[in-house]
Order: structure tokens, then C-alpha cells, then sequence
């Protein structure tokens, strides 16, 4: 039966709505994907008043309730499993040393977002995010040639020729499903000057604007495979990518932010 768009809209938005309460009718611990990227709320919705998601969860003591999914130590060895099965993957941890927060500009339903799983809402940071922090971390340095980037991580939109990198780069999970968000908080002095309405001026007040980051102590799994191109050296270059990786997320961070010390591991 097709339900006319508002209809539909609303009826499936109650039954998410209902199937993340528990069987007291009381909600339970609201999934991060669906709080920040489908405004689902841990509040009733009335859909004939005028929804604001950025009043409601730009509380930081609403954001505090943003947790992952709940997914037992079994569900999440095999979703691991899962993602690392590629021949020749190699796995390797690391710990974040400072707050983390990837994807912080995306599109969300408050002004900031986070990178996280979009069914488990557990924070993950992407496997573009670690290679393109790679990549400048290498060309910055100057720790390898050219050839050996191009190698590594193949062309660039641009580059005279279209080399396939050889290394393959997968998402970082954390290694335990425990919640591991934070809220923090960064607070614009002079809102509208950056709103282009005024010039910046102390008689203007100070805004707080909580965001989630990925708190630090925080230790993810990383993997990265061969690609099709290793031509019979993919341990070599599997190690060697390992190396850089490590070295680029000390050294360089990883996601926003990295210049007021965010993204850093150890």
C-alpha cells in the first residue's frame, strides 16, 4: 500500500521511535547515528508544532545521552570478523592521546558532526580520513618519494597519469563497543560579526555550542590490505604503509581540529 509522503513520514519515524523504547514504555539510551544524522529523539514528537533539533540537542546534557547501540563482546567479534576478512589484511591498534572528532563538518541535525557507524553508532573514523592524513603527512615530510606515494596511494585528481594505489584503507573501529563519547564545548565571542552583521565588539555574548568528540584513552583498530597492484610485494608495502600510518596519527593527527591539539594518538 503506498502511504502519502507526510503519512508516511510520520508513521515511520513513531515506529523507530517505539522500537528504541524499552518494555516500561521509558526510552533507552538514544543511538548516536539516529540522534545526530535522523533526529530521532528521546523525547515525544508532536509533528504538528514546529520541530527545532538544533534547540533540543545543542543541550549538553542531551548530548550526554548519546550513546552507541548496545551489541554484545560475540555480536561485535563477529562484525570485526566481518570487516577484516580481505586476504592479506593486517591489523594493528593505537590509542588516542588527545580528543578526536572526524567528519566534524558533514551534515547533521545540529551544526556539528561526528563520524560514527551508521547502524551501531559507535565512532569509527573513515578509511579516506587516514589515508588522505597519510598522504600529506608523506608529501609534508618528505619522508618517501613521490614514486613511493604514488605507489602507496595512487594518483591525484589532476596527476598527468591514473595510478591505483596499492594499499587498500578500512575503517578504525573502536575495539570495545563501551561508550566512548565526550561532549566538548567551543564558545564563538563575537557571533555576529561572524554572521556578518556587526563589526567584533565586546558588547556581544558569548555563545557555548556542545559538540561530541571521541574521548581520549579511546584505542582503535586499524587495517589496511594489498590491492590488486602489489604485484607479489604486499607484505613489504602492507608494513611499510603500517609504519606511515602510525607515524602520520602521532605526529600529523588525524580529522578537525588537529591545530588546537585534536586527533592525536600515542
Amino acid at each position: 500500500m503506498v502511504i502519502p509522503g507526510d503519512t508516511w513520514v510520520q508513521q515511520n519515524s513513531d515506529l523507530i521511535y517505539r522500537v528504541i523504547r524499552n518494555v516500561n514504555n521509558e526510552l533507552n539510551m538514544v543511538n548516536a547515528s539516529l540522534a545526530l544524522n535522523k533526529f530521532i529523539s528521546w523525547e515525544s514528537i508532536n509533528f504538528n508544532d514546529d520541530i527545532r533539533p538544533d534547540d533540543r540537542l545543542k543541550k549538553k546534557e542531551n548530548l550526554k545521552n548519546i550513546k552507541p547501540a548496545h551489541l554484545s563482546n560475540s555480536q561485535f567479534k563477529k562484525l570485526r570478523r566481518r570487516k577484516n576478512s580481505m586476504p592479506g589484511l593486517k591489523r594493528f591498534e593505537l590509542t588516542t592521546k588527545t580528543r578526536l572528532i572526524v567528519n566534524h563538518g558533514n551534515e547533521s541535525v545540529i551544526d556539528n558532526s561526528i563520524a560514527m557507524h551508521p547502524y551501531y553508532g559507535f565512532p569509527v573514523i573513515p578509511g579516506s580520513a587516514i589515508k588522505g592524513a597519510t598522504r600529506h603527512f608523506c608529501k609534508d615530510s618528505e619522508i618517501i618519494s613521490a614514486g613511493k606515494i604514488a605507489k602507496i596511494f595512487g594518483s591525484e585528481s589532476g596527476d598527468r597519469e591514473d595510478i591505483k594505489g596499492g594499499i587498500i584503507f578500512f575503517d578504525a573501529w573502536p575495539v570495545t563497543t563501551s561508550n566512548s563519547f565526550e561532549v566538548d564545548i567551543f564558545t564563538p565571542h563575537y557571533q555576529n560579526y561572524y554572521q556578518g552583521n556587526e563589526f567584533p565588539a565586546d558588547n556581544q555574548s558569548p555563545i557555548p555550542i556542545p559538540f561530541l568528540t571521541v574521548r581520549a584513552d579511546t584505542r582503535f583498530e586499524f587495517a589496511l590490505a594489498p590491492s590488486s597492484t602489489c604485484n607479489g610485494q604486499s607484505d613489504i608495502l602492507v608494513d611499510e604503509a603500517i609504519g606511515l600510518v602510525v607515524e602520520a596519527l602521532k605526529t600529523f593527527g588525524v580529522g578537525a581540529k588537529t591545530g588546537s591539539s585534536y586527533g592525536y594518538f600515542e
